[in-house]
């Protein structure tokens, strides 16, 4: 494994020297200095971008902050490369390449804080994008039909080595709101090259933990439709080629039942098409803007030997080209690529994708168990190292009913543990034959936003009607520890 290893990073290190442009801190100096009509240093008529501009997205503060501290990224972050020097380009002259490695912080730094880096678990970024703000001129509105396209490419050594890396996004330009359509390589969900789109079951006038409210006392949950197009391998497999997305977007924000909804994104990948979604696509509120790069949750690919000091020595290196924006396909110029609008109109092929998230209960007729049952709670704690359990700590338990297929809480245990707010907000769902599914935002005696947490409860083979099971909460790395929530359902005679 430490040979290959070895073998592994030194092909990277390599790869990394061959087109890294000595002069990207004062590239990035001199793009941070600009306005968008720099265009990231894209000359005009270039291929690269067209149709857009774009800024780093980042502030003048985080940008200061990286520089008295000499932060990695602002040296190797963002260059521009060129194919007279051998680098990858899918097109042209030039194209752009992103780089950050494990430990690298600070983009998000704000009133002394690295914000990225503090959230659990950790995330990181070097990206680009139009401006993010309420007052951007840029961005994309309710209404507005677009094409686009943009090119990535992984180099040929490449091997997935982090838990999620999103290489492109469209997001909200009001903080509030989470992204709209992510592309990412992900070993934390079922892993391959996926797409996910946030959908409109995420709007809510209640509680969806870990989200801020907007003026309006509205939240925002993040629910995703997930398309794996790729399994994990497959996409490895394309390392050193070119991997090209046109896009077709409706931009709507009604709710997807709405009856006046004309959103949709059509996703074509290498010429086919992929997904084929109708429904709201731009949150009720603001614009959705174009942002790509490295954006990482931070942690070790999943079912990894590696460990997260192996990963000090592996940088992640993403290369983009063709971003083009049009209003219709055929301004796209798609030949040079190699594709044709009329072909691509042509296809109907749509990925049957899974719902991720905290979601709305279905109505009815879920749940198969019937009566009353007692909810016990747990804390443990696992050594990564060892696989030993450090903790197996009771928290509390409540009272719950199950009748035609719908859950309710009869009463509430009392716990400053796991609080009652987080609790009374959690589904229950019917998995395959007996099991049962529980989700939601637990907060486990923390004092910041939490992830959903999912807990597939099995029958417990020596209790007659008991079922158990535990759903991850947090992984620290760098302590050997991943915190885990238990859940035992206790029938009531």
């Amino acid at each position: 494994m430490k040979k290959l290893l070895g073998i592994l990073v030194l092909g990277l290190l390599i790869f990394s020297s061959n087109f890294a442009d000595a002069k990207s801190s004062e590239l990035i100096n001199t793009i941070m200095e600009k306005n968008e009509n720099f265009n990231l240093g894209i000359k005009k008529g270039d291929t690269t971008i067209n149709g857009l501009k774009f800024r780093i997205h980042t502030k003048k503060e985080p940008y200061l902050n990286a520089v008295k501290n000499n932060y990695g990224w602002i040296d190797y972050g963002y260059q521009i490369v060129y194919a007279d020097d051998g680098a990858p380009v899918r097109w042209g002259d030039t194209a752009q390449r992103f780089e950050l490695h494990i430990d690298d912080c600070g983009f998000l730094y704000k009133n002394g804080k690295n914000r990225d880096c503090l959230r659990d678990p950790k995330r990181h970024r070097f990206e680009v994008g139009q401006g993010n703000n309420k007052k951007t001129s840029l961005g994309y509105s309710h209404k507005q039909e677009y094409w686009y396209t943009v090119s990535v490419y992984f180099p040929k050594d490449f091997k997935m080595t982090r838990e999620q890396l999103t290489f492109f996004q469209f997001h909200s330009n009001q903080g509030e709101f989470p992204p709209i359509l992510l592309f990412m390589l992900d070993t934390y969900s079922k892993g391959g090259l996926a797409i996910d789109i946030a959908t409109s079951k995420g709007s809510s006038p209640g509680n969806c933990e870990g989200v801020k409210a907007d003026k309006g006392k509205r939240k925002q949950c993040n629910v995703y439709l997930k398309h794996t197009l790729l399994s994990l391998s497959e996409a490895e497999a394309l390392a050193g080629t070119w991997i090209d997305f046109v896009i077709h977007v409706k931009w709507d924000k009604r709710a997807s039942d709405h009856k006046k909804n004309e959103g949709l994104f059509k996703v074509w990948m290498n010429g086919q098409q992929q997904i084929d979604y109708k429904g709201q696509t731009l949150w009720r509120k603001g614009k959705a803007v174009m942002q790509y790069g490295i954006y990482e949750r931070v942690g070790v690919k999943k079912n990894s030997d590696l460990t997260l000091n192996d990963l000090r020595s592996i940088p992640s290196i993403v290369y983009h080209d063709e971003i083009w924006a049009k209003k219709e396909c055929e301004q796209l110029d798609l030949e040079r690529l190699g594709y044709s609008c009329s072909e691509l109109k042509k296809q109907t092929h749509s990925i049957t994708p899974r719902s991720e998230g905290t979601i709305t209960k279905p109505k009815g007729g879920i749940i198969q168990i019937e009566g009353k049952y007692q909810l016990k709670w747990y804390w443990v704690n696992e050594n990564t190292k060892t696989n030993n359990i450090t903790k197996n700590m009771f928290v509390v338990f409540d009272m719950i009913s199950f009748q035609k297929g719908i859950a309710t809480f009869d009463k509430f245990g009392s716990s400053r543990m796991i609080s009652n707010k987080y609790r009374e907000k959690i589904e229950f769902y019917q998995g395959e034959g007996e099991e049962i599914i529980i989700t939601g935002n637990l907060d486990l005696d923390s004092q910041q936003d939490t992830e959903p947490v999912t807990i597939l409860l099995k029958p417990d083979l020596d209790n007659k009607g008991t079922y158990v099971g535990m759903g991850l909460w947090s992984h620290n790395e760098e302590k050997s520890k991943k915190e885990y929530i238990k859940a035992i359902l206790v029938p009531i005679s």
